[in-house]
Formats: C-alpha cells, sequence, structure tokens
C-alpha cells in the first residue's frame, strides 16, 4: 500500500439539495459500529455524485485516508477484490492483512452490476475490523451490517393556481433546473412567466437530478415552453454532454443499464408492469402480468430492491414505478410485441373495478369505492385512453357508462364531460353492434355531466335522445328519471310550465311502477318546479314527503340532496331554525359521503340563510367557499327558485361596501385554494356558521360548542329516548341520531349514553 491512490472524481459543479442525506450518511459512518454504508436508488438519482461529497467531507476522519473505486467497467464479479487492490496500490491476495490495522474508507462506486460479490465485501469487513465502506448501488448487497440510505429524486413543488414563482424557486429540483440552464445560456432566469412551465418539466421528470441536467442542457436550443411541449415525444428529447459516463449521455441509455442487469423473469415483469400508472395493487399486477405464486413475488421485491419500481406507504399497498421510467419500459413492451394483450388485460381489469363501484352506488360502503376509483385515476385514464383508440363501440362505452357516476361526485366533471360527449357520439343504434341498454346509460352519463355543468342545451338534447330510445325499445324503466332531470333543468332555465309538466308525469309513472324510491326522486324534482311556479306550500310538501321516503328506506345519497331542498323551502319561508336543523342533519352524513357537489350545494344554502337573516359579511365569506369548490370541481349549482336567490344575495351585497363583501367573499375562496380538502373546508366553516349572526339564537350559548340540533338530541337522549324514539320525535333516521351523539360524546369529552346524560342533568340541559 506504497502511495496510494485517493483521487476522487471532481465534479464540475455543486451539488444542489442534499443536505439531509450528506448530514445521515455522515452521522452514519461517524459510528463506531457501522461499517457500510449503501447509498440507493434509481438510475439517475444522483448517488455518485452524493456519494463523492460524502467521501470528500470525510478525508480527516480516516486516519489512513479514503480509495475511491470505480466499478462500472467492471462486469465478472470476481473482478471486484483485485479492483479494490489495485486502487490501495497492493496486491489482491495481500490486501486482507495489509489493511488489518489500516482505518481507511472504501468507496466503491456502481456496485449493481456485480452485486454477486457483495459476499466478498463481506469477507473483507469481516477480516479487516477497521475499515469501512460507502458504496452506491441500484440495488442494496444484502448483506449483515449494511446501513441503507435511499437516495430518492429531488423534492417537487406541488402546483396550484397561484403559486408563486418565489415558492417554486424553494425547490431543489427547480434550483438544479435554473443553475443547469443559465451554465449554457447565462441570461436565462426564473421569473412569473416560465416557473410553472419548469416546475412542470422537472414534474415530468420525476425530479431526477440527470434527467432535469440532461434536460436544462437543451434550453440553449428551445424556449422552456417549447421544451415541454416536445418532451411528449418521449425520453430521445432528453440526451446530454459527451462527456458524461455512455450510460447517462440519454436517460434511455441510463435506465438500458439498470435493465441489462434483471433476469429475463424480471425483465418481463418490468415491462407488463409499465402498463399502471400511478400505482398498481398485488390483485391488479398479478392478473395483468399473468403471474402468481412465490416466484411473481419474488419478481416484485427484486424490482423494488432495484429501485425500478418502489412500495407506497397508503393504506392499499401499490407498486408505484417513476414515470420517466414507465415510459422507457413502455418502449420496450412496444418492442415486445405483447403490448396489446396486456392493455386490453388492463382495460377489462379496470372496467371490472368501475362495475363493480358503479353497481354499490346506493349502498352504504359506496364512499369506500369512490375513494378506491380515486387512487386509481392514473390507471382509469390509461385504460380510457387506450379503450377510445382501440375499442371504442366496446371497452370504452362500458367504461364511461360505468364511471359517470364517479365524475360526477368526485370530478373532474370537464375531463368525464370530454370522455362522455366521445362515447355519446358513438352510440348510434342504427350503426348496429351496441346494445340498447348501453347506449342509454352512456347517454345517461353525459346528459347528467353537461347539466352539473350549466350546459343544459346539451343535456336537453343526449335526454331527448334517450326518451327516443326508450321509447323505440319498448324499455321505459329510464323514461321517469329523464322526465325528473329535464323538469329540473327548466325550472333552471325559467321554463317553469314544461317544468311542473315533466315532473307531474315523472310523479305519476313512479306511482304506477310502485317504486318507492323512484317516487321520492321524482318528488325532488316537482320540489323544483313547485318553487319555479312560486308554489312554495306545495313545494314544502312535496320535499317533506321526499324526505321521510329516504329517512325510512335509509337513502343517505338522496337525503343529503333533500336535506338541501329543505334548507332552501325553510329559508324561503322564513323558517330559519329549520333551515339551521336540517343543516345540522345534513352535516355528519355528507361527511361519511364526501360529496363535493353536496358540501358545496350545503355550503352555498347556508350562505343564501346568512344573507336572507342580514349578516351580510358571514354570507360572503360562505358564498365565495361554495362558489370555488364549485369552480374547482367543474360543476353548476341546481338551485330552486334561483331568481329569488338571486335578487337575496343582491340586497345583501348592497347592505355593506363593496370591498367589504369582496373581502370575505375572497377569504372564502382563498380557503379552499390554501386546504385543499373540500372536508377541511367543511369542518373550518362550521365555526363560522356557528357564529352568532345579525338575528336568531346564537349557538355562542349551547354549552361545549353542541349546535342546537345536538342540544335537542341530548335533551332526548337524557329524558331516556332510545335512538329509535329521538329519530321519531325529530322525523330524522337513528343513523343520523347515533352521528349527532358521536360528535356530542366528542364535544363533552364522554364515552357513553350514561355520562352524557349525567352530563346533562348537571347542566341543567335535561329539561325544555
Amino acid at each position: 500500500m506504497e502511495n496510494p491512490s485517493t483521487k476522487l472524481p471532481v465534479p464540475p459543479t455543486a451539488l444542489i439539495g442534499r443536505e439531509a442525506e450528506i448530514r445521515y450518511a455522515h452521522e452514519l459512518l461517524g459510528h463506531e459500529d457501522v461499517r457500510l454504508v449503501t447509498l440507493t436508488g434509481p438510475g439517475g438519482s444522483g448517488k455518485t455524485r452524493l456519494g463523492v461529497d460524502v467521501a470528500a467531507n470525510t478525508r480527516g476522519a480516516f486516519r489512513d485516508g479514503l480509495f475511491f473505486v470505480d466499478l462500472a467497467p467492471i462486469r465478472n464479479p470476481v473482478f471486484v477484490l483485485p479492483a479494490i487492490s489495485q486502487a490501495l496500490g497492493g496486491k489482491a491476495e495481500k490486501m486482507q492483512a495489509a489493511l488489518y490495522d489500516k482505518q481507511c474508507l472504501i468507496f466503491l462506486d456502481n456496485f449493481e452490476q456485480v452485486i454477486q460479490a457483495a459476499s466478498d465485501i463481506s469477507g473483507l469487513l469481516a477480516a479487516c475490523p477497521e475499515i469501512k465502506i460507502l458504496a452506491t448501488s441500484r440495488e442494496e448487497l444484502r448483506i449483515r451490517g449494511e446501513y441503507i440510505l435511499p437516495v430518492a429524486p429531488l423534492p417537487l413543488p406541488t402546483l396550484f393556481k397561484n403559486i408563486s414563482s418565489a415558492d417554486i424557486a424553494q425547490f431543489p429540483a427547480i434550483e438544479l433546473f435554473v443553475q443547469r440552464a443559465q451554465s449554457v445560456t447565462p441570461d436565462f432566469f426564473l421569473n412569473d412567466e416560465n416557473a410553472l412551465v419548469i416546475a412542470e418539466i422537472c414534474i415530468r421528470l420525476d425530479g431526477l437530478p440527470l434527467a432535469i441536467e440532461l434536460a436544462a442542457a437543451q434550453i440553449r436550443l428551445f424556449p422552456p415552453a417549447v421544451f415541454l411541449k416536445r418532451l411528449e415525444q418521449g425520453l430521445k428529447m432528453i440526451s446530454g454532454p459527451r462527456d458524461l459516463p455512455a450510460r447517462q449521455q440519454t436517460l434511455r441509455s441510463t435506465f438500458d443499464w439498470s435493465y441489462d442487469l434483471l433476469t429475463p423473469r424480471e425483465k418481463i415483469l418490468l415491462m407488463r408492469l409499465s402498463v399502471f400508472r400511478g400505482g398498481a395493487t398485488l390483485e391488479a399486477i398479478r392478473e395483468i402480468s399473468g403471474s402468481n405464486g412465490d416466484e411473481f413475488l419474488d419478481g416484485l421485491d427484486s424490482l423494488v430492491s432495484k429501485n425500478m419500481l418502489r412500495q407506497t406507504n397508503t393504506p392499499l399497498l401499490q407498486y408505484v414505478m417513476l414515470e420517466t421510467i414507465r415510459e422507457w419500459a413502455l418502449e420496450k413492451l412496444e418492442i415486445s410485441g405483447e403490448a396489446e394483450i396486456i392493455r386490453r388485460r388492463h382495460a377489462v381489469h379496470f372496467l371490472n373495478l368501475a362495475k363493480e363501484a358503479f353497481d354499490k352506488r346506493w349502498t352504504l360502503n359506496h364512499t369506500q369505492w369512490l375513494d378506491r376509483l380515486e387512487s386509481e385515476e392514473g390507471n382509469l385514464h390509461e385504460a380510457l385512453r387506450w379503450a377510445a383508440e382501440n375499442d371504442r363501440r366496446g371497452l370504452f362505452l362500458d367504461l364511461t357508462a360505468n364511471l359517470w357516476l364517479f365524475w360526477s361526485m368526485r370530478g373532474p366533471l370537464a375531463e368525464g364531460l370530454i370522455w362522455l360527449d366521445l362515447a355519446a357520439k358513438e352510440c348510434d343504434l342504427k350503426a348496429g353492434g351496441i346494445e340498447s341498454e348501453l347506449a342509454v346509460n352512456v347517454l345517461v352519463g353525459a346528459s347528467e355531466l353537461a347539466r352539473y355543468q350549466g350546459d343544459f342545451e346539451k343535456a336537453i338534447q343526449w335526454k331527448q335522445k334517450i326518451l327516443e330510445i326508450c321509447r323505440d325499445s319498448g324499455d321505459e324503466s329510464w323514461v321517469p328519471a329523464i322526465l325528473h332531470d329535464l323538469a329540473i333543468i327548466h325550472a333552471e332555465i325559467g321554463d317553469c310550465e314544461r317544468s311542473l309538466s315533466f315532473a307531474q308525469e315523472a310523479v305519476e309513472l313512479r306511482q304506477k311502477q310502485g317504486n318507492t324510491a323512484g317516487i321520492a326522486h321524482a318528488l325532488g324534482a316537482l320540489f323544483f318546479a313547485l318553487m319555479c311556479n312560486g308554489d312554495l306550500a306545495g313545494a314544502y310538501a312535496a320535499i317533506g314527503k321526499a324526505s321521510k321516503i329516504s329517512r325510512d328506506h335509509q337513502n343517505p345519497e338522496r337525503l343529503v340532496t333533500d336535506l338541501i331542498m329543505l334548507m332552501h323551502i325553510a329559508i324561503r319561508q322564513r323558517r330559519y331554525e329549520d333551515a339551521r336543523y336540517a343543516f345540522e342533519e345534513f352535516l355528519p352524513m355528507v361527511k361519511v359521503l364526501a360529496d363535493q357537489e353536496a358540501i358545496a350545494s350545503g355550503i352555498h344554502a347556508m350562505g343564501i340563510l346568512a344573507a336572507a337573516k342580514r349578516n351580510s359579511h358571514q354570507a360572503a365569506r360562505l358564498l365565495g367557499a361554495a362558489d370555488e369548490i364549485s369552480l374547482l370541481g367543474g360543476f353548476r349549482f341546481e338551485i330552486p327558485g334561483r331568481m329569488w336567490v338571486l335578487h337575496t344575495t343582491s340586497e345583501a351585497k348592497t347592505r355593506i361596501r363593496e370591498t367589504a363583501w369582496n373581502k370575505e367573499y375572497d377569504a372564502g375562496r382563498a380557503l379552499v385554494k390554501s386546504t385543499g380538502s373540500v372536508l377541511e373546508v367543511l369542518r373550518i366553516l362550521e365555526e363560522h356558521i356557528n357564529k352568532p349572526s345579525g338575528s336568531g339564537k346564537s349557538n355562542g350559548h349551547f354549552p361545549a360548542g353542541m349546535t342546537a340540533r345536538e342540544l335537542e338530541i341530548l335533551r332526548l337522549v337524557a329524558q331516556g329516548l332510545t335512538d329509535n324514539q329521538v329519530a321519531q320525535t325529530l322525523v330524522i333516521s337513528p343513523r343520523t341520531v347515533n352521528a349527532h351523539l358521536t360528535s356530542i360524546y366528542n364535544k363533552i369529552g364522554v364515552k357513553s349514553r350514561s355520562a352524557a346524560t349525567r352530563f346533562a342533568i348537571e347542566q341543567g340541559l335535561d329539561r325544555s
């Protein structure tokens, strides 16, 4: 070991965004019992660059220095120890003896292609008690005593409408892009015009440092917006300087380096997994890859350990591939010749998932199915795109027919309507090949989403086509529902006479069918029509009957809509406490359903209540929040008695200065933008809604922050009534009573009915 080489590669640029990893690596190497630290991560994540900085900063910590060994040129594991010996300046057969009493750090770079030599490293560490090893590898060495330091892609901004260029600039991925772009174009700067585009480029490249560096070098040829557009052409756009190692001159060659190290089975599994976008469950992978048994699980585990996949920590275990790796693997799949088979399996799998969710639409666990579909948004988009291009009159129609309700409840409506419009145009029964039932289901979805977005002309067009198909086929099961929708649409556009005609016909047909749940649905349309015609007593009677049926049938999806209508009629008739009671019954159910349209409609109704009670500041804030949720979700409120509502809000606005109204309105919108969760917005606004208003009884007088309805329920419970008896007394469902009791227990800090009763008696709340 005479005059050993301790030269590290000289980095051409500064390291960005790895402060936490450097600190952690130094901490690990500083521990006496830590002998091996492995930096692992996908190709292009910057393992070598990080390792160089870590090693360089440890020179003084090792008495006998540090030694750099580049393993990239080596493919045969038997040459690893000789390569280390050569770097140390000695002979392989004498290396262990020479290192026995040496205190040094050996930096082994690019270990992944000689991973079988891991046992030799284990032996070297055992024989030489004072050496430590820092390794970089796309795969863990998996030997005893190894400490893993994951080298993840650089942090990326989450883009939203009003994010500033200053906020974007704080992220390491953006800083890296800007610095590298300035090295080739000195007058390049991040500004308000290009910040979002640069952020999108970095997001598109998964925050991989190598990809970002290669992309930034292209800025001398293409402005950021043009380069982002060209990225759609694929990874061939990402290439870099000739002085980089050959495996890093393009992203494709970087990933090819990893691919060549996989077994034949792992290569097939990786290619097939590329059809998933955003993640895949074990069940989906097993079905679509055609794999099973231990070999299938071993293959997944190996791809994770080699950083070609990663596991998520969400409740639903998923395997996720970086988008850049996925795009490259898709190219491999296309070349393999089995892309058609695998993509069809993928589309069929997610069609079955959509069907199962649609079939559960009126069950108590429907929300769980909506959550599941939401978690598979990327895969659903891929399935739709492929089916639209390859099986438009089959799989594609089936997918849209089963997804429209999901889009209507969770959004985005605009995207859903694009798919459904495309599908609806295929529903020409004269062309043959499509069953009337499938065509109707597609057209129902297209017309509903058009209606929710306020495109009434298109909604009426599609609904009239449904009526035509139903009557031509002799199957009129859908007719009452379509008449219901037409009644509401015509009420919205002010054609009150036709609205009433459609609604009455819908109720009559449902009564003839003996469909009780359908009668409740039709009565909702009659409510809109009667409100449009100014018949408040008739409207109140109609929605009262509808809500009773919904409660009796324990249909929470329908009941939340009925309660919104009850709020509106109560406000119109100046029964303000009844409007509040309806809202308090609405709250626990809508929180469970997590239906963004229903939540926004409920907040909007409470804004109207505040306006009617002359509390203009509160009205402005609630209406601002509701409008922003509507804007983000892409839907339009359906408001019974719209003209009266517009007049009431206009009067509320004139009671205070326009600047004051706009300030509160903008505060409501800002709350939605900053929170990101509609349920969290609702939770925050509850407190605002419960503030004392200009008239009416203040909830501020109620103990423990209980609402008026909760106080009423607690009083009845303290008087000895069961849940069912409370429900009958207040004309609400037992489920709603139970939800209120849970909230009451949390607010007063008890866990049982008897403890709640004691609290009520001590507070004197058991008396009317």
